[in-house]
């Protein structure tokens, strides 16, 4: 079964560069993780997102 969460241990970097892989990422930053998520604040060339990661 393939699992639908994240754990500490993966490489967030990496995958959120592969979600934007036209875009000029400036600057990766992980906010204090919670009890149910992992957020890193991405700063591009052009926009500010947010991701979130499910933790199990």
């Amino acid at each position: 079964m393939k699992k639908s969460y994240f754990e500490l241990d993966e490489d967030f970097e990496t995958i959120i560069k592969n979600a934007l892989p036209k875009e000029e990422i400036i600057s990766i930053n992980n906010i204090t993780t919670g009890w149910t998520n992992i957020v890193y604040e991405v700063e591009t060339g052009s926009r500010k997102l947010f991701f979130s990661f499910s933790k199990r």
